[in-house]
């Protein structure tokens, strides 16, 4: 009987935490599971480090990049603690596709799930309302979620991060500081997330909550300290973070999320984020601001991501969750006080509520419509996978491979781990090393150096592999005589230099 007793507690205290998990779940994956392939390019990434740090160990000895700032000597694993949760599923299902796919729901649903604690912590009414709300926020939100990328657990520690914030919990921040680090090197916005609190607590209390600075400092400092790739993971959030937070344009064709959308995309794909996030700025209150942390804190939180937006899409992963939590708990006191007698005796705020629903119900379907399109058009995930058998078959193990677009890498990586690589990841790491060489590799693929064996015989490199549909570096190549194709089909071309190289590892 005591038993049965704690199982009826245990379950009325969290049954409603596993109902988020099992309904964003299976939305989650009702989303992922539209197409066959992993969504974007960087999960194949992602999976394949996780695979290997479950065959070779948890820090990896990664040659793979050497013309880059992620060399041998210098790699870092900027996701080392993803990887970590990625292991398991790596280990569960044998094709590294369905791994990725697995994960990146269950990380997501874990995203989901701390929205909704969050909720609960408050006492928010209608919960799972919210959540619902937040599924049909934003079809690129719901796509960049369906990532087996970082954002989805990002999101899960700056949600408990506000929590500890505002509930003056310093030894948890600092916890969730150093696993934050761990975890994923954005973790730099945690640095506006505690000034916002900071502020929140300065107007309510009229104090400085100084031990919330030094709690995410010191965790911060420890994160980086006992991090498994430290010191490289010192120098890599320089080269890699810093640049783009302060770049108003960019020297090197980074990749599209670092760019804006345009305004009607914009506009349409995050309809219900956007007007949640306009909703909460109608109906706020001065007094409320001024005795309401929460509700402070995530307005702050809102317009930040709001503005950082509309400069790269990217944010849209944070957006739409900071603007619908920013809607709830302005309308928090106002919902409290909704029952069937006041819908009775409110019937112009019952047609308002009503339409709001509709547009909600609109938006979801048209944002499941979106996403789940965009997912089945995935370029497919085998599309590399027998140009890569070439080239294990056929080249030397360690040797470097010439690919004609930076962010092929992922899934050159994914299949392929017996060769190396120009650049990848971003192209920048490439530009950073070796300026001249980028910008040689950059005229070759857009079809504009004459003469691209000369490039070739210079690295000692004699295989070049890339996607069919790249016209211009075909061309290129067909017109240089000292090549030849020797594997095409319907995705992918290899080029072979004839000439023979006494050396096939480049020493700059």
């Amino acid at each position: 009987m005591m038993s049965q007793t704690r199982v009826g507690n245990w379950l009325k205290s969290h049954g409603q935490i596993l109902l988020f998990f099992f309904f964003s779940f299976a939305l989650l994956a009702y989303v992922q599971f539209a197409g066959p392939s992993i969504t974007g390019y960087d999960g194949y990434y992602h999976i394949k480090v996780a695979d290997l740090m479950r065959q070779h160990g948890l820090v990896l000895d990664f040659p793979w990049l050497s013309l880059t700032v992620l060399d041998r000597e210098n790699y870092t694993d900027h996701h080392w603690l993803l990887h970590l949760i990625q292991l398991p599923f790596t280990a569960l299902f044998d094709d590294l596709v369905d791994a990725a796919k697995w994960s990146a729901v269950f990380v997501a649903a874990l995203a989901f799930t701390a929205f909704g604690w969050l909720l609960l912590r408050y006492r928010m009414p209608l919960p799972l309302v919210w959540v619902f709300i937040l599924a049909a926020a934003s079809s690129p939100f719901l796509y960049r979620f369906s990532m087996a990328r970082g954002q989805s657990l990002a999101l899960v520690f700056q949600i408990v991060a506000f929590y500890f914030l505002i509930k003056k919990k310093p030894y948890a921040l600092g916890v969730l500081a150093v696993l934050f680090v761990l975890a994923y090197d954005g973790f730099a916005i945690l640095a506006p997330l505690v000034l916002f609190a900071l502020i929140a607590h300065y107007v309510v209390d009229r104090r400085i909550e100084y031990t919330l600075i030094v709690a995410t400092g010191v965790g911060v400092a420890i994160g980086l300290l006992i991090h498994p790739y430290f010191p490289n993971n010192i120098n890599f959030l320089w080269t890699h973070i810093v640049p783009k937070l302060f770049a108003n344009g960019y020297g090197t064709g980074v990749g599209s999320e670092w760019y804006p959308y345009k305004t009607w995309q914009w506009f349409t794909e995050s309809s219900v984020a956007i007007i949640a996030f306009m909703g909460a700025l109608f109906f706020v209150k001065l007094e409320d601001l001024r005795k309401d942390k929460a509700q402070l804190f995530w307005l702050l939180a809102a317009t930040m991501y709001f503005l950082l937006y509309l400069k790269s899409r990217r944010f849209v992963e944070y957006f739409p969750p900071a603007a619908v939590l920013a809607l709830a708990f302005v309308m928090r006191e106002r919902l409290q006080a909704v029952s069937l007698g006041w819908l009775k005796n409110h019937r112009w705020s019952t047609v308002g509520l009503a339409a709001v629903g509709v547009g909600v119900l609109v938006g979801y379907f048209t944002v499941m419509g979106d996403v789940r399109s965009d997912i089945r058009a995935q370029f497919p995930s085998n599309a590399f996978h027998g140009a890569s058998e070439y080239l294990k078959t056929h080249s030397k193990k360690g040797e470097l491979v010439f690919q004609s677009d930076w962010d092929d890498f992922p899934r050159l990586f994914f299949h392929n781990t017996h060769n190396l690589y120009l650049l990848g990841l971003d192209p920048d790491f490439m530009r950073l090393k070796y300026p001249d060489l980028f910008r040689q590799w950059k005229q070759i693929t857009r079809g504009r150096y004459k003469k691209p064996s000369i490039f070739f015989k210079k690295l000692n490199i004699r295989y070049a592999i890339t996607e069919a549909r790249m016209k211009k570096f075909n061309r290129a190549m067909s017109r240089d005589k000292e090549f030849e194709r020797v594997y095409k089909d319907k995705y992918a071309v290899v080029y072979k230099l004839k000439e023979a190289l006494n050396d096939s590892s480049f020493r700059p």
